[in-house]
Order: C-alpha cells, then sequence, then structure tokens
C-alpha cells in the first residue's frame, strides 16, 4: 500500500532536525483578559491536496442553552399530550352517555316487555300488583312490601339468568386504549337492538351489562319505574393513572435485611402478609381484633407494601358498571338494585374497590323511561368531594362547565316532585360527607377547606373553625370570600365602598410596562415592595355615573367612558355600538364619548376596546339616521366599485380574445 505523497511530505517535514531553527514565542493579546484561552468554537485544519477538516468544540454556554432548548421542547410535547388526553377523556365521555341512551331506548320495546313478562312466575307478578292503596293504606307497610317483592324479583333473576364473565364494558388507560387489541383481550358482546336482548333472554346468558339491561326492561314491564344506571368508563385523562396501575415498585423491593413478607397495618392493629389474597380469589380468615385496653399505648408499624403484589377480586366483590333504580312510591325515594349479585337498596357496595382498575367511577348517570337522565354520581361515590370530583376535568373548582353542558342534553326541562327530594338528599350527603383523610383531599374540596390551599385573591371569613386537621383549623368553604382589587371590582361595574379596609394586602402585580416602571420607582423611592389591598363583594356597591347635563357626556381622563357593563351607561344617554359612528358625531358637531369596554394586553400594553360611542337620547335619532344613511352611500360606492372592476376585467377578456383571433388568422 503506497503512502500519499503530501503524508511522506509531512512526515518528512516532522522528522527533519528542529533543533536548527528559531521558534518565535507568541502570546495571543486575548488570553487572561476574560478567561478565554484564545480557541474558537471551530477549529480549521487545511492539509495540503485534501479537504479542509472542520473540529466544533461545544462550549459550556452552548451545553446550556441546548438543554433549555431540550427542556422546552419536552414541556410542549408535554402540554400537546396533555390535550389530546383531555380531549379524548371528553370525547369518549360523550360517545358512551350516547350510547347508554340508545341502550335506554332499546329496553322500553314492547315485543321485549311481553317475551320478558311471560317468562316471569305469577306470584312474583302478583307480589307487584297487590302493592296499592286499598290494600296497604299504611305506606311504610307499602314501602316494606314493595322492597320485599323487588328482593324476591332480584333472586329470581340471580338464580336463572348465567352471566358471562367476560364481554361487559370495563376501563382502560389512554396507552391501553391506543394499543391494538390482543388476542387475549375481553370479546365483546354485540347488542344491535332489541332483537338481540331478546336472544340473550331466550338463552337466559350475557354479560353483565346485557344482565343489567334486561332486569331494567323486566321492572318496566311490571309496571315499576325503573332507571338504568350506567357508570361511564371513559379513558382517564391524568398521567397520575397511568403510574399507578404497573405493579407495585414498593412492593418488588427486597427488604434490605432479607424479610421478604410485607406486612400492612390496618386500623384495628391487625397484620395481613401480601399473601392473604391469591389469584384465585380466596382469601385467609382475618384474624381476630385484639381487644386494647383503656389506656395502653398504641404501636404503629410503617407498612412497606399497601398493596398487594398480587391483586385480585372475587365474582362477588366485583362492582358492575351497569345496574337499576326502582322508584318505592310509599317511600318517595330511588333503590339501586343490582341483579348480578342479588344486592338490593344497599348502595355502598355499588363503588368499585380502590384496587380495582377496570372499573373507575367517575361519571354515574341515571336513565329513566323517557329517555331524560340525571348525574347521580353522589349517591354511590363516598368521597364525591374529596377523591371522585378530581378525576373530572378541571376539578369541582375549577371546572368550564362542559359537563354540566353535556348533561343539559338529556336533562329534563321541567321538574318533578322526586327530582326536587333527589336534589335535598344529595345536598344531606354533601353536607354529612365526612373530612378528607389526607391533605390533598382537602385541595379544592367543596364543603371543607385548609387555609393554605386558599389562592393569593381569597380570604376566609369569618373564621369559623369546624374542626382539626393534624393542627390546623379546617373550615367550610361557604366561608371562603372572593377578592378582587378596585380597578378589577371597577371592571365589572362596581366600586369599594368608602370607609372600608381591605380585607387583603397583597403585593401589587404589573400586567403593563408603564406599570411595571411605576411600581419599581415607587420601590426605588421606599425600598418596600408596594402592596394594594384586596376586597370582597359586599364591601362594593354598584358604580352609578354623573348623569348626562344639557347633552354633555361624562367622561375620564383620556376622553372616552367607561362602559365595562350595561349598568355603567349615565342616566340620559344612549350607547350606539356600532363601528364608525364616532366620526359622524364629529361632523353632526355632537357631544360624543367613545365606549371603552374592555382592554386586550399586547407586549406588555394595555390597549382599549371601543366599541361605538355614548350619545345623549336627544341625538340618538339624529345620529342613527346618519350613520345608516353613511352605510347606505358605502355599500352603493362599494357596488360601484365592483360593477368598474367587472366591466374592467370583461374588457380585457373580450381584447384579449380579438388578438387572439387576430393572431390565428394571420399566422
Amino acid at each position: 500500500m503506497e503512502t500519499p505523497s503530501s503524508v511522506r511530505d509531512m512526515s518528512e517535514f516532522a522528522s527533519s532536525d528542529e533543533d536548527g531553527m528559531d521558534w518565535e514565542e507568541v502570546v495571543p493579546s486575548s488570553y487572561g483578559q476574560d478567561g478565554n484561552t484564545g480557541l474558537q468554537d471551530t477549529l480549521e485544519i487545511d492539509v495540503p491536496g485534501q479537504q479542509p477538516i472542520e473540529i466544533t468544540l461545544p462550549t459550556a454556554k452552548s451545553k446550556e442553552q441546548a438543554k433549555k432548548t431540550q427542556a422546552r421542547a419536552r414541556t410542549l410535547e408535554w402540554r400537546a399530550q396533555q390535550v389530546v388526553r383531555l380531549e379524548s377523556h371528553k370525547l369518549h365521555t360523550v360517545c358512551l352517555l350516547s350510547s347508554a341512551w340508545i341502550r335506554n331506548k332499546w329496553i322500553n320495546d314492547p315485543l321485549l316487555h311481553a317475551r320478558l313478562m311471560s317468562m316471569t312466575p305469577m306470584p312474583i307478578q302478583n307480589s307487584f300488583l297487590m302493592i296499592h292503596k286499598k290494600f296497604q293504606p299504611d305506606p311504610v307497610q307499602r314501602g316494606r312490601l314493595f322492597q320485599a317483592a323487588v328482593g324476591r324479583l332480584t333472586k329470581w333473576w340471580h338464580e336463572n339468568f348465567e352471566v358471562h364473565p367476560n364481554g361487559h364494558i370495563t376501563s382502560k388507560t389512554f396507552n391501553e386504549a391506543l394499543r391494538e387489541p390482543q388476542a387475549d383481550d375481553n370479546i365483546r358482546e354485540p347488542l344491535r337492538g332489541p332483537k338481540s336482548l331478546m336472544k340473550h333472554a331466550l338463552a337466559w346468558y350475557g354479560s353483565r351489562d346485557t344482565s343489567a339491561l334486561l332486569f331494567t326492561a323486566l321492572c318496566r314491564a311490571l309496571g315499576v319505574p325503573a332507571r338504568l344506571v350506567v357508570s361511564l368508563q371513559s379513558v382517564p385523562w391524568r398521567r397520575s393513572v397511568e403510574r399507578t396501575d404497573g405493579p407495585d415498585q414498593s412492593a418488588s423491593k427486597k427488604d434490605p435485611k432479607g424479610k421478604g413478607k410485607a406486612r400492612a397495618v390496618e386500623n384495628g392493629g391487625q397484620e395481613s402478609s401480601a399473601s392473604d389474597t391469591l389469584d384465585t380469589g380466596k382469601t385467609k380468615p382475618a384474624p381476630k381484633s385484639v381487644t386494647k385496653l383503656k389506656g395502653s399505648k398504641r404501636k404503629s408499624i410503617k407498612s412497606r407494601s399497601a398493596t398487594p403484589k398480587h391483586f385480585s377480586l372475587t365474582a362477588e366483590e366485583i362492582s358492575p358498571t351497569m345496574w337499576t333504580e326502582v322508584f318505592s312510591r310509599a317511600d318517595m325515594r330511588w333503590l339501586p338494585v343490582d341483579p348480578i349479585r342479588n344486592i338490593v337498596n344497599q348502595r355502598q357496595k355499588l363503588e368499585p374497590h380502590p384496587q380495582d382498575k377496570a372499573n373507575r367511577m367517575v361519571y354515574v348517570v341515571a336513565f329513566e323511561e323517557d329517555g331524560f337522565a340525571r348525574d347521580v354520581t353522589f349517591r354511590y361515590a363516598k368521597a364525591f368531594g374529596g377523591v371522585t370530583v378530581k378525576s373530572r376535568p378541571g376539578g369541582k373548582l375549577r371546572t368550564d362547565g362542559w359537563w354540566e353542558s353535556v348533561m343539559s342534553m338529556v336533562t329534563r326541562p321541567y321538574r318533578l316532585k322526586r327530582d326536587d327530594i333527589e336534589d335535598e338528599e344529595f345536598v344531606i350527603k354533601q353536607v354529612t360527607e365526612g373530612m378528607p383523610t389526607s391533605m390533598t383531599g382537602f385541595k379544592d374540596h367543596p364543603v371543607y377547606v385548609l387555609e393554605r390551599h386558599i389562592r393569593q385573591t381569597e380570604v376566609i371569613h369569618p373564621k369559623r373553625e369546624v374542626g382539626k386537621f393534624r393542627g390546623e383549623s379546617v373550615y367550610h368553604r361557604s366561608n371562603v370570600l372572593a377578592l378582587k382589587s378596585s380597578e378589577n371590582w371597577m371592571r365589572v361595574g362596581r366600586r369599594v365602598r368608602e370607609g372600608h379596609q381591605p380585607l387583603k394586602m397583597v403585593k401589587a402585580r404589573a400586567t403593563t410596562v408603564h406599570r411595571r416602571r411605576a411600581l419599581e420607582m415607587a420601590q426605588a423611592e421606599t425600598g418596600e415592595e408596594s402592596l394594594q389591598g384586596l376586597y370582597s363583594e359586599a364591601q362594593t356597591e354598584l358604580f352609578i355615573p354623573d348623569p348626562v347635563i344639557d347633552g354633555k357626556i361624562p367622561k375620564n381622563d383620556f376622553g372616552n367612558i367607561d362602559l365595562y357593563v350595561p349598568s355603567m351607561l349615565p342616566r340620559g344617554a344612549v350607547h350606539v355600538p356600532h363601528k364608525g359612528t364616532a366620526k359622524i358625531a364629529r361632523e353632526l358637531k355632537i357631544d360624543y364619548a367613545e365606549a371603552v369596554t374592555g382592554f386586550e394586553f399586547r407586549k406588555g400594553h394595555g390597549i382599549p376596546i371601543l366599541t361605538g360611542v355614548v350619545v345623549a337620547e336627544e341625538h340618538e335619532e339624529l345620529l342613527l339616521d346618519a350613520y345608516w344613511e353613511s352605510v347606505h352611500d358605502a355599500e352603493e360606492k362599494e357596488r360601484l366599485k365592483r360593477t368598474e372592476r367587472v366591466i374592467q376585467r370583461w374588457t380585457k377578456l373580450i381584447h384579449g380574445l380579438r388578438i387572439r383571433k387576430r393572431m390565428q388568422e394571420q399566422y
């Protein structure tokens, strides 16, 4: 292999005698001035006969900038994924609600009712017919008879209808929903209409959802007011659900001392092993509770794993996603019925187990026979304010109202007496709901609040303590007042009353460049941060501007008028919200003031939004006549311009055709 000439020349040059050469030491001028060694980020080495070699040396500044760019890209990607998750959750919820509404319509089929009635024993049918005022005038006795009849009907259905273990609707995480269906996934039971339900009724076989649908149809066929209750298993939108669905990481870690058993301490001082719950669903009998003597100290042992590594539920412990509610006319209340597990009027058993990841109770909707529905999550969720409501987008206090708008499409437009009674039940349950047992449970709780969780623009007044949690005072959410500054209250047409002191002082915020400079100058003079007072709505009153006198409109320092809400319109004035009325009023020499209806902020500057003008009432007709006349003239001018443009285009086209024809004839 021959050596290139250029490399051979360089090697000969390097091997030559260097002792006879005089080398001059040169110190770069930039060395030692700013800590830089004089090396550039990019070095170019020229080799004779070859292309130059470029070497890029990354600096600390470029590395830091690259890290910031990557972090910014990750943040944008996370936000985009969060928007996708949120919109997917909403869309999936609406689709499940529509599917449940269609199935509720199917179970009203008269042929299906007739088929189910023909399969029901006559003694059970007669037990419902005997519940009448003629036979039982006492409402309490009628209520007991009704509940007993429902119990017999549920037991008969539970003994005869065989439930398939798979095929019902289950909950999946966002990542699981994106994956392709595997071969071992549950096969969904196809239901295409009332005929499909009738086939399952004749076969006495179906999934959990099919059993609930047919049982609700049977109750309606017997003349019992029945609702189809559906727990919508929409895909979760929170990322924390993805993390908690995996195997328990703490359980997989081995004890450094070599003890492999993980113990969990229960409330009664009991210790249970992780091996107590087997994959087969069998559970070992719990040990007997130890009776503690008065005054004895309770020893607490920290659990290494609160959740067993291999967790499974038996068939009786799995809560359904569809069940039935029957209305007791004697008691004026709805009774929940689970025909799959033969449970009547035991709503606490319908909430899924916390470790059951295939069933999440977030939205529970009850569909009546007429197609209208109600949100009854309050009835079945034990900790609705502390846990359940936080699984919904936005939470209880920051909701954008999307779920209320969706439910308004299926809510009955008029009220019934039983609806009012049910609302009272929900209110009582909300008030009597126990305090949360964790610090995060208090955050955004609809009933209770800690002072550490209130916002900067909120205050607890009056401070009436209702309990203690870890040494901190607990207050009612109704005692939390929303505060605003005097400027923000003016934005909604209210002003602070004279003599009222602010309930809270916070650091002044600057939304514009001029405001920020003013605060900086004030801080430089006084040496302290500028504070602004916040007031509650009770400390404000409706802002009433000065009236119009002799046709003169009251103006502010900028020559216009603040009109954020209609109540800020002066007495004797009218608002003309049309564009271009200011120029017309100026030509007519009418006193006016441009209406400022809001502000928009761009690049640190507040730009007022001007919407028409405010003039005196006696000038309204004159101004409107002139305005509509100007609009008519502008439309006529625009029509003439458009006609002229059309004629010009046609003329150009005709000239072009004539030239084309002449060219074709000549050549």
